[in-house]
């Protein structure tokens, strides 16, 4: 048995069978169809179906959340149409039907789905107050479905459901957590059910800044888009995105034919402003100025609304200072402000004293937490206490600074704690001073340092030489830099930042020893020490020497005592890197010519001896 509600909302079902004849053979198939594939709400359903051969069958529907109900049951002759119809109901989605042919104990069965569509014209009419409080009313009617059939159908026993629907899209619509639900109902004659609901658009970050944004909550879950949506702005409106069917100050209309394109809607309205005026006296009044051009005037415990175009910032300015007889007022902080958004201003004045701070040079100095550079003008309450701290050395540029001396009234603490009755000025006196940078990599020199500005200084090194061992050694050379010199020690006038770097040379001792001849070197050094990388040549005078009657040297070759390395030739070229001790090497050869003159004379000598002595003693005897 059907039950009531299938009757009343579902499909009304009617089953009205049909018999077409067709011979049933071979095995057993089930084919099930509709007459169409979409079906609106109260639109008639027909569902086909066949067995091919004689059997039980059960035709059930399947709604979009799950439920199954049996539409249909009994025995049916083997290739022979059957249909069943109904009209279609709520809720709309698709729908399954199942048709199960029982045969022989064996079950075979086959699907089909069809569609039903509820299609609802929805008009939004917005209406935004003043504080940007919105009453929005949707109303929906049905399209393609008569008000009756939906009533009956989908709308009756069921309204709540349909007014929580408009509710939830009114906040999406809105771009709002919640809701008010200000009054819901129906109309017969107007074919239309609706709701109205009130939000808060001021707490959005984007209304704040005057602009304000719809998003189409239909479109968004792709079920369409709202048909019409009608804008009255009690702050007027400035322009709108997409571009509106209609405009006037206050009122737009879009009306959407087809696709809206991307669902959101925008309008560019105003933000205000308030700007209170406190603590000046009765009477008194300030300018407000907005963007640099004049808004209006305010005096004290008096407010001024600015009206501001959305999207916009504002520069919000007053008079820094009010004169008022012989008295003045003075704004405390910032004279403007700088706004984007809604939202309240408070302009302070004050009568001040004024606090004069000057330095013979500029400086920065901090008052009450705040960094300030000289001259300052620092207006403060009577009787105020200012916490005044001035660097003790400020730091102009590189190699040059400020040093503290003094106040103007002589106190000699950069830092001071005042308390100011009336008007009072101040000054500070600062020594300029540059760093003199003496640089040695021998760590010889000495006077770097920072001096005062003008002051003469010295300049020095410590010594000439630098002896790294007995055959190495540097030697002071000149000064560079700023000042260029060979004296070790030289004096200079401070006026600006100065650098020197001592020039050293590095010298290695050289000893070139020939036992036989002179040794030549060029260039030649009177003590023996070379600068490093000097090219030295080395030459002996004369390569062959007689140093004895009989004996002759002559030059072999030269050896260095350090490294062993022998030079061949008489003269030759050496870098100095290193100390160098180097000899030279002679071969002693006779002299056959005095020799032999030697053993004649020795001969002759002999003869003469002997020829001597034979005349003198006569022939010796032979005994």
């Amino acid at each position: 048995m059907l039950s009531k509600f299938w009757k009343l909302t579902l499909f009304a079902i009617l089953l009205t069978i049909a018999t077409l004849t067709l011979n049933a053979q071979g095995q057993a198939s089930v084919e099930v169809w509709t007459s169409k594939q979409n079906y609106y709400i109260g639109e008639t359903v027909y569902i086909y179906f066949k067995v091919s051969v004689d059997a039980y069958v059960e035709v059930w529907l399947e709604f979009p959340d799950g439920r199954l109900f049996l539409i249909h049951y009994g025995n049916v002759a083997g290739g022979v149409t059957y249909y069943v119809y109904g009209v279609a109901g709520c809720p709309a989605g698709p729908r399954t039907v199942i048709v199960k042919a029982f045969v022989n104990r064996e079950v075979v069965q086959e699907t089909t789905s069809y569609n039903v569509q509820l299609v609802l014209k929805i008009l939004a009419d917005v209406y935004i107050y003043e504080n940007y409080t919105v009453d929005v009313v949707f109303k929906c009617t049905p399209e393609y479905t008569t008000w009756s059939q939906f009533y009956s159908l989908c709308f009756e026993g069921h309204s709540s459901e349909y007014y929580l629907m408009l509710k939830n899209y009114t906040a999406y619509f809105l771009g709002l957590d919640s809701v008010t639900l200000v009054e819901s109902g129906y109309s017969n004659s107007q074919r239309m059910f609706y709701v109205k609901c009130r939000g808060d658009l001021s707490v959005k970050p984007s209304t704040r800044k005057g602009i304000i944004k719809f998003e189409d909550p239909l479109f968004k879950e792709g079920k369409g888009w709202l048909d019409e949506i009608t804008v009255h702005c009690e702050r007027g409106i400035i322009s709108a995105s997409p571009t509106p069917s209609s405009k006037t100050g206050k009122t737009i209309k879009w009306i959407n034919l087809a696709n809206p394109g991307t669902g959101e809607y925008v309008i560019v309205s105003y933000y205000y402003v308030k700007v209170s005026i406190v603590g000046l006296p009765k009477g008194v009044r300030t300018m407000v100025s907005l963007n640099e051009k004049l808004y209006g005037e305010a005096g004290g415990g008096e407010y001024l609304i600015v009206k501001i175009k959305g999207g916009e910032k504002g520069e919000i300015i007053v008079l820094e200072e009010v004169r008022y007889k012989d008295r003045i007022f003075r704004v405390k902080g910032k004279p403007f402000a700088t706004v984007e958004e809604e939202g309240e201003i408070t302009f302070e004045y004050s009568e001040m004293v004024k606090l004069d701070i000057t330095s013979n040079y500029n400086v920065a100095v901090v008052i009450d937490g705040s960094e300030t550079a000289t001259p300052v003008e620092y207006w403060v309450e009577p009787g105020a206490e200012v916490v005044v701290s001035a660097p003790e050395v400020y730091e102009v540029g590189a190699g040059e600074r400020l040093v503290f001396i003094e106040w103007s009234d002589g106190v000699k603490t950069p830092q001071r704690r005042i308390r100011i009755e009336e008007s009072l000025s101040l000054g500070l006196r600062y020594k300029r001073q540059f760093y003199v940078d003496v640089k040695d990599p021998q760590g010889a020199a000495y006077g770097g340092g920072w001096y005062d500005e003008g002051s003469i200084i010295e300049i020095g090194v410590k010594k000439n030489v630098i002896k790294i061992d007995k055959d190495e050694r540097f030697i002071f050379d000149s000064w560079s830099g700023d000042v260029r010199s060979k004296e070790p020690t030289i004096q200079v006038r401070v006026n600006a930042p100065l650098t020197f770097t001592a020039v050293w040379r590095h010298q290695y001792y050289v000893d070139i020893f020939s036992k036989y001849s002179e040794v030549i070197l060029t260039p030649y050094s009177p003590d023996g020490w070379y600068d490093e990388g000097t090219r030295l040549v080395v030459e002996i005078r004369e390569e062959k020497v007689d140093d004895t009657p009989f004996t002759t040297v002559k030059f072999a070759e030269w050896v260095d005592k350090t490294t062993g390395t022998t030079y061949k030739t008489p003269r030759f070229e050496i870098t100095v890197n290193r100390p160098l001790k180097i000899e030279a090497v002679w071969n002693r050869r006779l002299r056959l010519f005095p020799l032999i003159i030697l053993g004649s004379l020795i001969a002759i000598l002999v003869i003469v001896v002997a020829v001597f002595l034979f005349f003198k003693f006569g022939r010796p005897s032979i005994v």
